[in-house]
Parts: structure tokens; sequence; C-alpha cells
């Protein structure tokens, strides 16, 4: 059986934020941009063990209301389907931001390790990825097959040989990365290697390592949310790893922080200041990234008069915290992997 990819949001009190929509214990409500996507109805979403529960869509609900995912439930629903994670809460309706901030502080939330309190009025945080819905859009949809190992998968052909190259490409003949990355980041990606070698930075890439350990194309679960279903962005070949080894995911990232806003530079995000690490990872998203000014933990874009910051480190007094206007924004405990 195929699946197409979706992505989920659990939401604590479902029916008080959503009034008179989607208000029976298995109701969902599906995003605008969803709806655009794809324009054929729910009928039924089929469980990790393969049942398949008939849902009814009981809203379509604004973008800006559900963020960045494509079908929001109430957790009955989503008990059902074997979401049992609760992975973001949203807070509301507070009148003083100063209490909450104390709020947060006292009760031990912020700061603590493997979590993130995202305010909607802090400055925009450059590596923000795309949400499911827009990744779709841009790059395309698929079915999929979860193979027996229950990590990798097999993707429709007609989807790969319209987004994919059918081989290994070599970008930029001074920085000969090779890998198999989606046709709509292909100009980006060499823009981006084309600067790193212009600026002499070539050697900061381990060419070896990363066409061996590294590359776009991966279609898998992520590693971080899969156990939820959620699927790597490597699946749609949208990111590239590159210097796996002395940059692995969880541990303190040492990617070149020149090469870092370069990439930026060239509309991707970057894995270092994930919530877990993944200094390897770079994700296009579409637009430059390297313009914003925000306290990243590390390579912070710097001020158009700033000096050159050159390897990956923590910036002193940098805000625990980042940012995202929209709830649920993004498709899983962490993005892109």
């Amino acid at each position: 059986m195929r699946r197409c990819s979706a992505s989920f949001g659990r939401f604590l009190d479902f029916r008080r934020r959503l009034r008179d929509g989607a208000e029976r214990a298995h109701d969902i409500a599906g995003a605008q941009e969803r709806r655009r996507a794809r324009h054929d109805a729910v009928a039924d979403i089929e469980t990790r063990s393969g049942t398949a529960v008939p849902l009814t869509i009981g809203m379509i609900a604004p973008d800006g209301l559900i963020g960045g995912t494509e079908i929001l439930m109430a957790p009955p629903t989503a008990d059902t389907l074997g979401i049992t994670v609760v992975s973001r809460l949203v807070v509301w309706g507070f009148s003083s931001r100063a209490a909450l901030d104390q709020a947060l502080a006292t009760t031990g939330v912020e700061p603590r390790d493997g979590v993130r309190v995202r305010r909607s009025w802090d400055a925009f945080d450059p590596d923000l990825t795309l949400g499911m819905a827009e990744t779709k859009q841009a790059l395309g949809e698929f079915t999929y097959r979860l193979l027996s190992d229950g990590i990798n998968l097999t993707l429709s052909p007609d989807w790969a040989a319209t987004n994919l190259p059918a081989n290994f490409q070599e970008f930029v003949a001074a920085i000969p990365v090779r890998a198999r990355c989606n046709n709509a980041i292909h100009d980006d990606l060499v823009a981006a290697l084309t600067e790193v070698a212009q600026a002499g930075l070539g050697s900061a890439i381990d060419i070896t390592n990363t066409n061996t350990y590294g590359g776009c194309f991966g279609p898998r679960l992520n590693r971080i949310s899969g156990a939820l279903g959620f699927i790597s962005r490597h699946t749609w070949a949208q990111a590239i790893d590159m210097n796996t080894t002395q940059n692995a995911q969880g541990h303190v990232p040492r990617m070149n922080c020149d090469v870092v806003r370069i990439f930026r530079r060239h509309n991707f995000a970057w894995g270092g200041d994930f919530l877990t690490p993944d200094g390897m990872h770079f994700e296009w998203v579409g637009t430059r990234r390297d313009q914003y000014q925000y306290p990243s933990k590390y390579c912070p874009n710097l001020p158009p008069t700033g000096a050159t910051q050159t390897q990956a480190s923590a910036t002193p007094g940098a805000d625990a915290h980042m940012t995202r206007a929209t709830m649920f924004a993004g498709d899983g405990f962490s993005a892109g992997d």
C-alpha cells in the first residue's frame, strides 16, 4: 500500500481554539495551502500499523491559524492514529509578555535542553525551514512505500522522473561535490558553491567525506521524528549534507561560518541552529537568509559592517530561544533530517 506524505499537528485544546469548526472527536482541520496543493478530499488516514481510519474534514482553516502543518486534529483522533507524543504546545491569551517569560523561567521550561520557545514577537530566524505544504508546492508531491526496515522509502517513479536528475551531478569543478539533488535547487546550489570557491574557501568542504557520506537524495523517515511518521527533507532531495564527520547531528557544529553565510545568501537554511544541531545540513528554502539579524547560537549573520567570523562557535549572550510567528510550523521535532 502506498501512502501520501503529510504533516500533522496534535493540538491540546483543539475544540476551544477552532470553536465552531472540526468539533467532533474524529474531525480534522485542513490547511488552505494543503487544499490548494491537492483538491481531493481526505477519506481516511492510514496508521503506521496499516489500519485505515476514516476521518471527516470539519474545517478548512486559515493557514495563519494552523501554521506549517497540513492536518490538525484533537488528541483522541491523534491517539487513534498512534500519534501520542505532544511535540508542541501553543500558549495564547496571556496579558503580559513579562509575566509569561517569568512563568517559563520559574517552571524551568526555559532554558532547558531539548526545549525551544518561539515567540511571535521575536525577530525572524534565518534558519527556519519551509512547512510541508510549501515544500510540496515548490518541489512536488509523491506517494511512497515504507520498506521492511521501517526507515527507508521507495517513491513513485513519476515524481522522481520529473524532479530528480537521472544520475549524480558535479556542480562546480573547483569544488567537485557530486550529488543527486532536486532540479529546483540546482541553480542555487551551483551559485553557493561557486561563491565558496571564489572566496577561497574550497578547503572548508571535505569533498571525499561529502561525496561518500553526504549528498542530497535519501528517501527515508526523519531521524528525529520518524517514529511519528515524519519524512526527511532529503526525500525531496531538498537538502545537502556536507562534512558529516565534523558536524554529526546532535553535536556542536564545526562548519565554517563564512560557508554558512554564503549558503544562506543563496537560499539555504542551515541546520547548525536547529533544536537538535545538524551542522552538516543545508536545506533549500527558496529565499535569501543572510540579511536577517538574529542572535543565532552558532554562525549568526553579520551586520553589513561586521567582522568576519570563520568558525562555528556559540555567541556569548545569545538568546536561547528562536522564533516562528505561526504555530505548528515545520513538520516534526526537528526540521530537515
